[in-house]
């Protein structure tokens, strides 16, 4: 829509939502004459580029089963409460939940960098966010020029082939830069 059309015409500086000025003037003296210099900067920034977003999530069975498959303790702890009561395994199970939990970090720092090994070097930039949830490997924004979106897009594509469906990929973008740029409209009013 109104975005779409304003990122196919040039640089596109985003902005937090629901800023309101009292008049054009305003806006022109106090925002973008006041931060000419920056807006420059900014959107040379930016200029001929997009931001892609890449979600990678495990497959829960899949990774849990690859984690009993490698780990014989792993796996010794979790046949010592099939079956059993809760109350009379709790040691078991706490001890078998932290050891899962130290086998998917390691396993999330080995993805996400395989991930990223591929992915990073066809962007200017690279924004790791907070993962969504515990089976979430990757969030990360990616600023890509716009003649590399495709040769991106193709890497993204291997990746999610190379993983089979041990990882599930979701692609965002594009998208203006949000991960890249912080601008805030402050007036008088």
């Amino acid at each position: 829509m109104v975005l779409d059309a304003a990122m196919r015409n040039g640089a596109v500086l985003p902005m937090r939502f629901g800023v309101v000025a009292p008049d054009a003037r305003t806006v022109r003296d106090q925002f973008l004459r006041a931060q000419a210099a920056r807006l420059r900067d900014l959107l040379a920034l930016v200029a001929g580029k997009v931001e892609l977003v890449v979600k990678a999530s495990w497959a829960e069975q899949s990774v849990f089963q690859e984690i009993v498959a490698a780990n014989p303790e792993i796996r010794a702890l979790r046949d010592a409460i099939v079956g059993r009561p809760e109350p009379d395994t709790r040691a078991t199970r706490i001890a078998l939940g932290q050891m899962v939990e130290a086998d998917l970090r390691v396993r999330r720092d080995q993805d996400s960098r395989r991930i990223l090994d591929v992915l990073a070097p066809l962007a200017h930039d690279v924004k790791n966010g907070k993962n969504e949830t515990e089976m979430m490997v990757l969030n990360a924004a990616f600023l890509v020029g716009t003649r590399r979106q495709d040769a991106f897009d193709t890497a993204v594509d291997a990746l999610r082939e190379a993983f089979g469906q041990r990882l599930a990929f979701r692609s965002l973008g594009p998208l203006p830069p949000y991960s890249f740029v912080s601008m805030t409209l402050e007036v008088d009013r």
